[in-house]
């Protein structure tokens, strides 16, 4: 009921007695006065006396041939009496003027509520039955609030109180300032359009905007605020929030949420990762997250190109399971031309995407071809050492008029004219620093220590720790490593001598066994000589087997297992590493337990020898090629954010030396300009542990400079800058914030509807308290003709009746 019963009763009897209607255009209020100053336990008193007095003389008078009879007449002469006291009361009707109470009905046409949702016809057959019926095949969220406020909707909305209409989107609007009326209330919604060019503000300020409506209706009487909403907030409180002023003023909150509380289907890409500068030919890398969400199981083909370009340079098919799901993908490639390029990763933009901007990713990449400085040193010309002469002695660039690598050798054991013939050949090894420090990666194989001068050994490890040049060690039947024994380039190598053994000399070597890549090392780009993952793992797999290798059951700290044997183990049940790496100082050293690697040419040519060869020199490369000297890299994966966007920080080391042993042992701090410093402890990177990772959660708007706090560095610590712009459009966050609606009607004590449950709001809103404006001169009741017709009805009905019985 909107009103009370009693003045609903008044109004009928106002209109029973054709009375003009009072207060027009407003409410009213009524009640009822009394001209008699008889307090009503007297009138109570004397009303039983005669209803006593009545009973006993017809109880016993004696001419009444039956109780009923009497009964009969008892009452119509206490219903006379009865009637005389009310008009002896001089009752009056007192009509009061109000002024109606406010309904605020709230209607939000921010940019979100142009999302077009995806309903069940099952389960909202009715609703998409009444949008067919207003024309409208694919409802946007703002088309569905107009189905809500239909024609009997807004009538029921207005009975008996003052409709108020507010836009709400980055703030509260008033639709119209004067008090809407019948006439004009449905013309004054259907003001209400959203469409592409107005709806340029991406922010949704739902909750600020609230907290001004209800500010807005201080000393007006508000029996509650309707508000049609999808509860997208993006700046400042939330509705829950505004929530708490609404029941401060006694206002409910009765809340119709728009729109799909769960997320809007969507694939988006993220966190692409790839090298900034490669060579060509090398297989690079594109590392990416997949996220789907909303389609149950779904296959995504992934494809990678060139910008600008329609050729797909690879592709992968990803089948995501579940509702939400996010995988992990890498795509190959291997550039074959030098210069910058641009790379798009782009996924299948599905149908019933609510955002197709974020199935694409590009980032830059430099392709060089660079020649690199080697020098290989070998005691005498062992198979391994003349096959990897040629293969870097007739290494071409890509455009074949200069070389790839410029190539030295040293063979200890030579003869001393090989140097007028081979353009390659030097006596013996660079003995000054200077000289040494030239090249770029030092292939060290069986190497006679006694023909080595120590200055030199200490040079070749000065040239990794220091200049952070490239070392592979090979190990040899005759002196590597097992020779170098106490000399510095012990300190350099990632194994520990002392537990080395390689076989017998007269242990006979019949049995072959493949080099078998470890998890790590299929990360690594020297270990990649497929094509991807899969065909990197077929080809170790069919490559031809070794038989000779050194046994290095222990390693130093922080050195890496890239590849194993398949069978043999150590006495704590491990495989026995057969290539390894880490880091010394600035350098870092690859070392072959095995000396064989030329076998790998058996019946397959020189592809898989050369592509792993040439890819470990590249990679040892590498890190001077990109300028990156100092010991660690910082780093963001993008220099803009968005607020509401995580930051993710990287921390890259390349000195051995100071890349920790514990997990948690790096940390960075961030500041925002003119702000707090925050301080976060990174975590090493699983499968990378020279890597190290973390997130800087909910960051305000402003510009960041973010260092590295721990392990400290000389001089001026490693820092990057990112900014924090507004946060993200309502266009990328579209799901129905229904948990926040649901709090804020509770904490209002109001109440939360669907679209579906909608239609039970309109009689269950509360009528409020009206406000009384004035009071017209009270009508007189007592007077009426109606009762003096009632008092003359019972007296003739009771004459008549004693006629008839005989007692007159």
């Amino acid at each position: 009921m909107n009103e009370p019963m009693q003045n609903t009763f008044l109004k009928a009897v106002l209109r029973w007695l054709a009375a003009p209607p009072p207060c027009a255009g407003q409410g009213s209020d009524f009640s009822i006065e009394s001209q008699w100053g008889a307090s009503p336990a007297f009138v109570l008193v004397l009303l039983l006396a005669a209803l006593a007095l009545v009973g006993v003389i017809y109880l016993r008078d004696n001419h009444l041939p039956s109780w009923r009879v009497r009964v009969g007449l008892a009452c119509l002469r206490f219903a006379a009496i009865g009637t005389v006291v009310f008009m002896l009361y001089g009752w009056s009707l007192r009509v009061h003027c109000t002024d109606l109470p406010d309904i605020v009905l709230v209607v939000d046409d921010s940019a979100s509520m142009l999302h077009v949702d995806q309903y069940s016809p099952q389960t909202h057959k009715k609703l998409l039955r009444k949008l067919q019926d207003l024309g409208i095949s694919s409802p946007r969220r703002i088309d569905v609030v107009k189905a809500l406020l239909s024609p009997p909707a807004l009538q029921k909305l207005q009975e008996g109180r003052h409709v108020r209409v507010f836009r709400l989107a980055a703030s509260a609007r008033l639709q119209d300032r004067q008090d809407i009326q019948d006439e004009n209330l449905l013309s004054t919604l259907g003001r209400i359009q959203i469409d592409q060019e107005n709806a340029t503000s991406q922010q949704s300020a739902l909750g600020d905007g609230l907290r001004d409506i209800l500010e807005s209706q201080r000393g007006r009487s508000t029996a509650a605020v309707v508000l049609l909403t999808d509860g997208i907030t993006n700046k400042g409180r939330l509705i829950s929030v505004a929530a708490q002023l609404a029941r401060r003023k006694a206002i409910p909150l009765y809340i119709v949420g728009i729109g799909q509380a769960t997320p809007p289907q969507d694939v988006a890409l993220a966190d692409l990762l790839v090298d900034d500068i490669v060579f060509v030919n090398d297989l690079v890398h594109f590392d990416f997250q997949l996220k789907q969400q909303g389609f149950g199981r779904r296959k995504v083909e992934v494809r990678l190109r060139e910008k600008g370009r329609d050729e797909i340079l690879a592709r992968e098919t990803i089948v995501l399971e579940g509702e939400q799901a996010s995988e992990a993908v890498r795509l190959t490639h291997r550039p074959p031309q030098v210069g910058d390029f641009e790379y798009i990763v782009e996924a299948d933009v599905l149908k019933g995407e609510a955002n197709a901007a974020n199935n694409l990713l590009a980032r830059r990449v430099s392709v060089r071809d660079e020649t690199i400085r080697l020098l290989l040193i070998q005691s005498q010309p062992s198979w391994e050492y003349q096959y990897l002469k040629i293969l870097f002695g007739r290494e071409l660039k890509r455009e074949g008029e200069s070389k790839a690598v410029d190539l030295t050798t040293v063979l200890q054991e030579a003869d001393p004219e090989i140097v007028s013939v081979d353009q390659t050949a030097q006596r013996m090894a660079p003995v000054r620093r200077e000289d040494l420090f030239q090249y770029d990666v030092i292939i060290f194989g069986d190497v006679n220590p006694r023909l080595l001068a120590r200055t030199t050994m200490e040079n070749i490890a000065a040239f990794v720790t220091e200049r952070g040049g490239g070392l592979i060690v090979v190990a040899g039947p005759n002196f590597t490593p097992l020779a170098f024994r106490g000399t510095p380039l012990e300190d350099v190598l990632p194994i520990k001598l002392e537990t080395a053994s390689p076989p017998a000399p007269d242990e006979p070597l019949v049995e072959e066994f493949v080099v078998t890549p470890t998890e790590l090392g299929l990360s690594r780009p020297q270990m990649q000589i497929g094509e991807n993952r899969a065909d990197t793992l077929r080809v170790w797999a069919d490559l031809p087997g070794i038989r000779w290798f050194v046994a290095t059951p222990d390693l130093k700290p922080g050195a890496r297992v890239l590849a194993e044997h398949p069978q043999r183990t150590d006495a704590r049940g491990h495989r026995l590493p057969l290539i390894t790496s880490h880091f010394a100082g600035a350098g870092k050293v690859v070392f072959h337990a095995f000396d064989e690697s030329y076998r790998w040419r058996f019946r397959r040519g020189d592809i898989y020898f050369a592509r792993y060869w040439t890819q470990t020199i590249r990679a040892l490369r590498r890190t001077r090629l990109s300028g990156k000297e100092q010991a660690a890299e910082l780093s963001v994966d993008r220099e803009q954010y968005r607020q509401g966007e995580a930051v993710l920080v990287r921390v890259k080391f390349f000195d051995e030396r100071k890349t920790p042993q514990q997990d948690d042992a790096v940390s960075i701090i961030a500041a925002r300009q003119g702000g707090v410093e925050k301080k976060l402890t990174l975590r090493r990177v699983k499968n990378d542990p020279s890597r190290f990772e973390a997130v800087l959660p909910n960051l305000a708007r402003g510009d960041y400079r973010v260092w590295l706090a721990t392990p400290t560095s000389n001089g001026e610590p490693i820092s990057r800058r990112f900014s924090v712009t507004a946060p993200l459009g309502e266009s990328e966050r579209l799901a129905m914030n229904q948990t926040d609606l649901e709090l804020a009607a509770q904490t209002s004590k109001g109440r939360y509807y669907t679209a579906l449950t909608a239609g039970r709001m309109w009689r269950a809103l509360p009528p409020g308290r009206p406000v009384r404006t004035s009071t017209l001169p009270p009508t007189p009741l007592w007077n009426l003709w109606p009762l003096a017709a009632l008092f003359l009805l019972l007296v003739i009905s009771e004459w008549l009746l004693r006629k008839r019985m005989g007692m007159l």
